[in-house]
């Protein structure tokens, strides 16, 4: 109402979903737990749990990035 705007826009927007799995990989810190994303069979994502690491950096006493890499690095080492 208090809008100097005459008109409105609308889109619709297509949104499309990868299938997605959570695995567990074992890190010189303790287990972490990976979302891993793929399309049509590929891997196109590797994601730490952000929860994960945050608890084992703290354990640690390192960088919240350091365990993230190296959750990664456990998955596709593995």
């Amino acid at each position: 109402r208090d809008s100097t705007t005459i008109g409105l826009r609308y889109s619709e927007v297509a949104r499309d979903t990868l299938s997605r799995e959570l695995v567990s990989v074992s890190t010189r810190f303790g287990d972490v737990r990976c979302k891993v994303a793929r399309q049509d069979g590929a891997v196109t994502n590797v994601a730490p749990e952000f929860d994960d690491c945050v608890r084992l950096a703290d354990q640690h006493g390192v960088p919240v990035k350091d365990v993230q890499a190296a959750g990664i690095q456990a998955y596709r080492e593995s």
